[in-house]
């Protein structure tokens, strides 16, 4: 198996959001630059141009390697996700939409956790915000590999723990 350069990559699928992207963007803060990857995928949207300005600004002063990719035509949501993962070039891939943001001071600790739980195939977090009617499960759940789910029985155990909004899955599927 090849060595990834990086240990995760935070995968933006975007359409439409300049502002918000901005502020996802200025969101990210770990001091593990060396190992985070950001990457955007531009699903060909009216504010196309917008979206553009927002990232080379950003790459201008970023600590973080920025892939920026403009599709040729609209994927649609599924797919420019796909499109995302393809692009990236970590060992892992952490989802975020294009109108979230990353609570400070926690990427680092869960990059700490990643290192210190590498066995795992993939990790899916749960969501907390504002409402407590999204919180799906309490403290950590633990869900045995399913058959029926392919991708999913490469991991041993799959952890849930409340946290901010991230997904993330080892982009070997």
């Amino acid at each position: 198996m090849e060595e990834k350069k990086y240990l995760i990559s935070v995968c933006i699928p975007s359409y439409n959001r300049p502002e918000t992207l901005g502020r996802l963007l200025r969101s990210v803060d770990t001091k593990y630059r060396d190992k985070v990857q950001i990457v955007i995928c531009e699903d060909k949207a009216p504010k196309r141009e917008e979206v553009r300005a927002v990232v080379e600004e950003y790459k201008k002063d970023s600590p973080y390697d920025v892939k920026y990719v403009e599709n040729e035509v609209n994927l649609g949501h599924g797919k420019n996700f796909r499109q995302c993962i393809k692009q990236a070039d970590g060992e892992y891939v952490t989802y975020m939409g294009d109108d979230d943001v990353f609570e400070s001071g926690k990427f680092d600790g869960f990059i700490e956790w990643l290192e210190q739980n590498h066995q795992l195939g993939y990790v899916l977090r749960a969501w907390v915000g504002g409402s407590q009617e999204f919180n799906y499960y309490k403290g950590l759940q633990y869900f045995e590999p399913s058959a029926t789910r392919p991708f999913i029985s490469r991991a041993s155990l799959c952890p849930v723990s409340q946290s901010n909004a991230t997904m993330l899955m080892n982009c070997l599927w």
